[in-house]
């Protein structure tokens, strides 16, 4: 796989996570911690930089 499929991919899994996690952070009755949900989509927009520095490679 090139370095392109790589970073898509770990972007995509990233802000899926992220996303799957807000919702389970919105849903009523749930103490799910707030900074959990602030780092996967820290990690997600780290991975959009590494995947827009594959796109332009």
């Amino acid at each position: 796989m090139t370095l392109l499929e790589w970073t898509y991919l770990i972007f995509l899994l990233t802000v899926l996570g992220g996303a799957v996690l807000f919702f389970v952070y919105l849903l009523p009755k749930r103490n799910f911690p707030l900074p959990w949900v602030i780092t996967h989509l820290g990690l997600a927009a780290i991975t959009l930089v590494f995947f827009t520095v594959a796109i332009f490679h």
